[in-house]
């Protein structure tokens, strides 16, 4: 990303904004034992989202990549890239509301994300993978369940006593 120069005006506006939202240095200090770790979880986890922002809030409807640069108090800083080949950097993408604790993030950006992929519509979902993402998260999620896991094993045994009921049936 770094590599390649800016690609249109809308960057070069863009960047200005980043000066309007300077991170605090409460923020900042809170923020910084896991600032690294949430910005290479979004970059190697969330990346679909990271577009999604910029399609949908910044207009940037020819978005196919978008890399977490920077985060602070009041928005993420994005190098995007168009699909021309082109990037943009420093594109500043501010938070959806405002907050003072970082374990207020993550709420925050998944209300970000769900807000673009409904604003982006059904055909941007699909194109996406949006929805076949969201049967992964959910499965993921019930695995870890510990009511799911007391739910599926009784299932499984159900379905092996069964099988060997036919099986010994059919012996007979």
């Amino acid at each position: 990303f770094r590599s390649q120069a800016p690609c249109h005006l809308c960057c070069l506006l863009l960047r200005n904004r980043l000066f309007l939202a300077m991170p605090s240095d409460e923020f900042e200090e809170k923020m910084k034992p896991h600032k690294d770790r949430i910005m290479k979880h979004m970059n190697d986890d969330h990346r679909d989202s990271l577009v999604a922002y910029v399609r949908f809030y910044q207009k940037m409807g020819t978005a196919c990549d978008a890399e977490l640069t920077d985060m602070t108090s009041k928005g993420l800083v994005l190098d995007v890239k168009m699909s021309d080949g082109s990037v943009c950097q420093n594109v500043f993408q501010p938070y959806a509301r405002s907050f003072t604790d970082p374990k207020d993030l993550r709420p925050i950006v998944m209300e970000m994300h769900y807000e673009c992929y409904h604003g982006l519509g059904i055909m941007y979902k699909l194109k996406a993978g949006y929805y076949s993402s969201m049967l992964r998260h959910a499965a993921a999620g019930a695995a870890k369940s510990r009511k799911f896991q007391v739910v599926a094993l009784g299932t499984a045994g159900l379905v092996a006593a069964l099988f060997v009921q036919r099986r010994l049936r059919s012996k007979i």
